[in-house]
């Protein structure tokens, strides 16, 4: 083959068989420098060659001691180049997938010199018979024949054009979007790093339905899709569902998701955290019954556990205030009316003897005879004993018990619910 189709053949060949690993060779320029130079190094061994002129003592030294289509166009050479490039690779270049490109830029030149008259030894220097394909000479290429050279040039340079898709998506994407359908979505979904875009056209009922979204998450049956900041859920076993056509292709939006872990907040900041946000798990703790709406179903708990979900909504939970226990506060209500009337006959004896002690004290100074004088005092001094000794009953445990009437009057209102966990969602920028 002539330097050009090597070219244009090594392109398109690399970039099929890159294809099954989902790698573009077209997706920077390093990788078709790598395809370029790679597709044209087995003629190192030819001093006129590209590649010879560049390489002009090693190539010289090489057709020296070999010749053309020898020790190069070898499965030695192939795995020895591509162990040496992978080398230089992992520890200067580093460049991701470099090493894949070069092995098969390499093998395409080997597949198209063997599709020539020559063929080319691939087990030198073990077996120097040269392989080639097809067995028939007559339907192999001539080095001289520049009309079949220009027709195989033409090909290479239709075929690079139109599997522009099969480079950028790569093969089993392209698999995938021939069947249209969920099934083979969710499998490029789980064999892509990045996040996947659909395109997507179906039908509910009489509804067309057709746009472009982000695959959030995908099964063989269900779907979530992200389309202009909204969720949109896609079922295959729903009645009246027909897919007319999916097609897939990839973005550069890798998947990341954040951790938020959070402790007794309140219900507003909760739905914040819920709000626009696939959540792929979620571990949730209520101090008391809480309810979610998952689903568009209600759901009463304390402890709440789910993972890939959206749109799920914490709602307060109706709580009424607790109504004072009647049977208690007549129970107060009746002790205070029995120690307000203790205290009041304490008191009322007290300001009794008072004033006894002051009539005894008026009638001493009006006694007529020291008989009567004798008796008043002693009157006066065992009331002066008994006033001296009297302690008033105390109101502190009267104050205590009003105080607990009070309390007990009022209507108490419930704390608000507090939440604490964790919660994972993807970005999806």
């Amino acid at each position: 083959m002539t330097t050009p189709n090597h070219l244009a053949g090594g392109l398109v060949f690399t970039g099929i068989c890159a294809s099954l690993w989902n790698v573009n060779v077209f997706q920077a320029p390093a990788y078709l420098v790598i395809t370029a130079v790679a597709s044209l190094l087995p003629d190192i061994d030819h001093t006129r060659s590209i590649i010879g002129k560049l390489c002009y003592p090693i190539a010289r030294m090489i057709a020296k001691k070999y010749s053309h289509r020898t020790i190069t166009h070898s499965l030695l050479f192939l795995l020895a180049s591509t162990l040496a490039f992978h080398l230089a690779n992992r520890y200067f270049i580093h460049l991701p997938s470099a090493t894949l490109i070069f092995f098969f830029s390499v093998l395409s030149h080997f597949i198209l010199d063997m599709v020539t008259i020559q063929g080319i030894p691939f087990f030198y220097p073990f077996i120097k018979n040269p392989c080639v394909i097809p067995a028939k000479p007559e339907y192999r290429f001539k080095a001289t024949d520049i009309k079949a050279e220009g027709i195989a040039f033409f090909v290479f340079t239709l075929m690079l054009f139109t599997f522009q898709d099969l480079f950028a998506n790569g093969f089993w994407m392209q698999l995938n979007n021939a069947f249209s359908d969920l099934k083979h979505v969710a499998a490029e979904f789980r064999n892509n790093q990045n996040f996947i875009q659909l395109e997507y056209d179906y039908s509910h009922f009489q509804e067309r339905n057709q746009g472009t979204a982000i695959v959030v998450t995908a099964s063989d049956k269900n779907a979530v899709l992200y389309q202009d900041g909204t969720f949109i859920s896609l079922a295959t076993d729903v009645d009246g569902i027909t897919i007319h056509d999916f097609k897939v292709s990839k973005t550069q939006i890798p998947k990341e998701t954040q951790i938020v872990n959070f402790e007794n907040i309140k219900i507003d900041s909760l739905n914040s955290i819920l709000n626009g946000h696939f959540i792929t798990n979620a571990v949730i703790f209520a101090s008391e019954n809480a309810t979610a709406i998952i689903d568009g179903k209600p759901s009463a708990n304390t402890y709440f556990s789910f993972q890939n979900q959206y749109g799920i909504i914490f709602q307060e939970t109706d709580k009424q205030a607790t109504r004072p226990n009647q049977l208690e506060i007549l129970r107060l209500q009746r002790e205070i009316e029995i120690e307000e009337n203790q205290i009041q006959q304490e008191n009322k004896k007290y300001e009794n003897m008072k004033t006894e002690l002051q009539n005894l004290q008026q009638n001493l100074k009006n006694a007529k005879n020291p008989y009567q004088e004798d008796h008043l005092r002693n009157q006066i001094i065992n009331l002066a004993k008994q006033l001296d000794s009297y302690r008033p009953k105390s109101n502190t445990q009267l104050l205590k018990q009003k105080e607990k009437l009070a309390q007990l009057s009022k209507p108490t209102v419930p704390n608000p619910t507090h939440y604490t966990g964790q919660i994972t969602f993807l970005i999806i920028q």
